[in-house]
């Protein structure tokens, strides 16, 4: 299955577990049934694999690690390129929007985009989201974003008020995670009061 799936097992072939140690010990023996397991192509970054000792006390199984090599990757960002903004809800006509994609304009442009040469794979992304773009245009012509949030300033809500809910936000959440601890519910009390 490992061969097949081009994976290698670790255990007993890498430094650190050339002789193959069990990984697990049950009262009936031991054996290896925890594996490292990596792709090939990772195989040759592999530095260390390591069966570690046995405590009884925590589990049947020993721990396993591995080590890797550290690969520094150059990523080249492109900060010319204009990203949409979506808005916050859509009206659309689904029989419209059906007709867009079985219209011969929309099938032309993207068997033209199929046929082209991949040269630059940053042209060939904007090629076909202008394609898109233009066919949601068309669908979604008027669209209007929905603010969420209240925009009306509260007078009475000041900044006196807001620390003095997030101190209680705060000591909420130290009782919920420490229920019995008497510090907590005092703080509380002292603040409602």
């Amino acid at each position: 299955m490992c061969i097949s799936s081009q994976l290698r097992i670790l255990n007993g072939r890498t430094l650190g577990d050339l002789s193959g140690c069990y990984t697990c010990h049950k009262h009936n023996g031991s054996s290896s049934v925890d594996y490292g397991i990596v792709s090939c192509d990772l195989l040759n970054l592999i530095t260390n694999f390591q069966v570690h000792d046995h405590l009884s006390d925590f589990s049947d199984h020993n721990l396993i690690s591995c080590r890797m090599k550290r690969i520094n990757y150059k990523v080249i960002i492109d900060r010319n390129i204009e990203v949409a903004t979506l808005p916050g809800r859509l009206e659309w006509d689904k029989d419209l929007f059906l007709r867009e994609l079985e219209s011969g304009n929309i099938q032309s442009d993207l068997t033209s985009f199929m046929k082209d040469s991949i040269v630059n794979i940053n042209s060939s992304v904007s090629q076909f989201n202008n394609i898109i773009i233009s066919r949601a245009r068309r669908v979604l012509p008027n669209f209007h974003v929905e603010n969420k949030r209240n925009s009306k300033k509260r007078k009475w809500y000041n900044a006196s008020l807001k620390t003095l809910r997030s101190t209680l936000t705060n000591y909420g959440k130290l009782l919920g995670r420490n229920p019995y601890d008497k510090e907590y519910s005092v703080a509380i009390q002292h603040i409602l009061a």
